[in-house]
């Protein structure tokens, strides 16, 4: 038989929110790829940002993007 992999026919939307730089990851960048996965209609979100702790106030801000992201149906 062929080897199909374990989600043969799953759509993988890939957005870019790292720089070349090893400066990290603007949470402006960040917050505008969600929304562009929102968008595109995606059904599960997967941020591996490599972040151990956000300070509480950006903690806030991620919540209510992830609210937004849950609203469209979203898994975060």
């Amino acid at each position: 038989g062929t080897l199909s992999g374990i989600a043969p026919k799953a759509y993988l939307g890939v957005y870019r929110v790292f720089r070349l730089t090893a400066s990290g990851a603007r949470t402006d960048v960040i917050f505008a790829a969600i929304e562009d996965a929102i968008k595109d209609g995606m059904d599960i979100l997967n941020l591996s940002l490599g972040i151990d702790s956000a300070p509480r106030d950006m903690a806030a801000q991620y919540s209510e993007v992830f609210r937004r992201a849950n609203e469209a149906g979203i898994l975060v």
